[in-house]
C-alpha cells in the first residue's frame, strides 16, 4: 500500500472515553490510486506515525488545517441551545481535498449519549451515513457519461439529454402535449412535483405515477426541485444501459459497475446496513435516536445512497479531474457534462442547475471580516481573531463552484468543489442540525481559498 497516513503537527485527536479534542489526518499520495480502504487508516484517532512521516507540511498548510479545525470545532461544540436543549451535533465527519492531499476532521460518535455513555463508537472517515440528496450528483454524472458514451449494440449514445421520458416509459404529457426530457429531469425543470403521487416502488407504482403525474408547470418553463424526477431518471439510465436485463439489474448495479468498483468506493451503496458495524445512527435536533428512513428501492437514485467521507472526497476529487484512476478516465471525461448549466435558478444567471449539480457561476470570497460565525466569535475567544484576520481578498471571485445538499431523517450532508482552485469539501453529520452547508462553505471560503 503506497499511502502515508500522518498526524499533523499542532493537531489533537478525538479519543474514545476521553475529552473530544481537535483532530485531523492526512493522506498524501504519490501512487494515488493504490489508496484503498485498509484497517491501518480506518480510525484517525488511533493512527500512529507522526513527525517522522513523509509528506511534511508547510506553514500555509498548517494554517489551513488550524483554520479548518477551528471551524469544525465551532460547529461541533458551540451551537446555540434551543429551549434549554443541547443542539450540538452527535457526530461530524469532514473530509477535504486540496492540491493532491486528502485531510480528515472527525468529531463525536455514531451513537447519542442519550442512548449510551459507554462503548460509543467514534466517528471516522469510514463511518457510513445516508448522503441523502447528494445521491443526485452520482445520478446526474451518470447521465452526463452515458450521453457521451456509445452503446456498442446500437452505435449510438446510450441516452441523449433531449430524449423525452416517453422514449423509456409511458407518461402522461403536459396539457399541450409537452413531455419532459432527461436534461429537464436532471435540472429540476421538468414540471414534476417534489414527490411521486403514488410512491416509487415497485416498478408498477412508478409507471402508475407517470401515468397520473400532475405537472406544476410546462416542462422547461420553470424550476422546481423534484425527487420524483430524479427517481424516474435513475430508472431510465438503468433501463438504457442494461436493456432487457432491467429491472433485474437496476440503479445499484449501474452505480457499482460504472463508479464504485473502478473508483474504489468500497463503502458506497444504495443497500442499507451493508456494513452495520460502521453505520451511524440517526438523531434529531437534540440528539435523540431516530429510526433510519426505509427508502423505496426505485427512489434511491434521488436520495438513497450510503457512503463515507473517505469515499465521498474521492468522488469529488475525481469529478474535478484530480483523482482519476485509469479505469475512470473515460467516465470523468463524459461525467463533467453534468457541470454545464441546464436551467437558471435566478434572473441574474449567477446560479444554475447542471445535471443534478448546483452551479455558482463565479463565487466570490465573502465580505465578512473574521469568519462565517460572527455571532459565535467570543465562544472560542481569540482563536478566531488569530486564525481569521480581515481578508485582503474579500469580494474577489475564484471561479465556478459545484455543490449539493442532502437531508434525510437524522442524517445531513453537503459537498462543494472548486475545480479552478483544486479544492473540495464534504461534510456529513448523523444529526438534524442543518449546519453542513454553513460549515462546508466556511471551510472552502476561509481555509482553502484564503491561505
Amino acid at each position: 500500500m503506497n499511502t502515508n497516513f500522518k498526524q499533523q503537527a499542532g493537531c489533537r485527536f478525538i479519543i474514545a472515553f476521553s475529552l473530544s479534542l481537535l483532530g485531523c489526518g492526512k493522506h498524501s499520495f504519490d501512487e494515488q490510486y493504490d489508496d484503498t480502504l485498509d484497517s491501518s487508516s480506518s480510525n484517525v484517532a488511533s493512527s500512529s506515525s507522526g513527525e517522522g512521516s513523509s509528506g511534511s507540511i508547510d506553514a500555509g498548510d498548517q494554517l489551513m488545517l488550524n483554520r479548518i479545525n477551528a471551524l469544525v470545532d465551532n460547529e461541533y461544540y458551540n451551537r446555540s441551545p434551543r429551549d434549554g436543549r443541547n443542539m450540538n451535533p452527535t457526530g461530524i465527519a469532514v473530509a477535504v481535498y486540496k492540491n493532491g492531499s486528502f485531510y480528515y476532521f472527525n468529531r463525536g460518535y455514531h451513537e447519542s449519549e442519550q442512548r449510551t455513555t459507554e462503548n460509543r463508537t467514534p466517528i471516522t472517515e469510514n463511518s457510513i451515513s445516508q448522503i441523502a440528496s447528494l445521491s443526485k450528483t452520482f445520478t446526474g454524472s451518470l447521465l452526463g457519461y452515458l450521453s457521451q458514451t456509445i452503446n456498442p449494440s446500437t452505435g449510438l449514445p446510450y441516452v441523449n439529454l433531449d430524449d423525452p421520458v416517453s422514449k423509456y416509459f409511458d407518461i402522461k404529457p403536459y396539457d399541450d402535449g409537452a413531455i419532459p426530457t432527461l436534461a429537464q429531469l436532471a435540472s429540476h425543470s421538468s414540471g414534476f412535483p417534489l414527490s411521486a403521487p403514488n410512491g416509487t416502488t415497485p416498478l408498477t407504482s412508478l409507471q402508475n405515477s407517470l401515468n397520473n403525474v400532475v405537472y406544476e408547470f410546462k416542462p422547461g418553463s420553470g424550476v422546481l426541485y423534484s425527487n420524483f424526477g430524479i427517481s424516474v431518471l435513475g430508472n431510465i439510465l438503468a433501463k438504457a444501459y442494461y436493456g432487457d436485463d432491467f429491472p433485474t439489474k437496476y440503479f445499484e448495479d449501474l452505480l457499482q459497475e460504472l463508479i464504485c468498483i473502478p473508483l474504489g468506493l468500497e463503502s458506497t451503496s444504495t443497500i442499507p446496513l451493508l456494513f452495520p458495524e460502521r453505520t451511524t445512527e440517526a438523531h434529531d435536533f437534540c440528539g435523540a435516536p431516530l429510526t433510519r428512513e426505509n427508502l423505496a428501492l426505485l427512489s434511491r437514485s434521488a436520495f438513497g445512497i450510503n457512503s463515507t467521507s473517505h469515499d465521498m472526497i474521492r468522488w469529488l476529487a475525481m469529478m474535478m479531474g484530480e483523482y482519476v484512476p485509469a479505469d475512470m478516465v473515460e467516465f470523468q471525461k463524459g461525467a463533467v457534462k453534468a457541470f454545464e448549466p441546464q436551467a437558471w435558478r435566478n434572473d441574474a444567471k449567477t446560479s444554475a442547475y447542471g445535471l443534478n449539480w448546483r452551479i455558482e457561476i463565479n463565487r466570490k470570497v465573502p465580505n465578512g471580516t473574521i469568519s462565517p460565525y460572527e455571532n459565535n466569535v467570543d465562544s472560542l475567544g481569540s482563536v478566531f481573531k488569530e486564525l481569521f484576520p480581515v481578508l485582503s481578498n474579500r469580494g474577489q471571485p475564484y471561479g465556478p463552484v459545484y455543490s449539493h445538499s442532502g437531508a434525510n431523517r437524522g442524517q445531513w450532508a453537503f459537498c462543494i468543489i472548486s475545480p479552478e482552485t483544486k479544492s473540495a469539501v464534504i461534510v456529513m453529520t448523523n444529526h438534524n442540525n442543518g449546519g453542513t452547508e454553513r460549515l462546508a462553505y466556511g471551510i472552502m471560503d476561509r481555509a482553502l481559498i484564503t491561505r
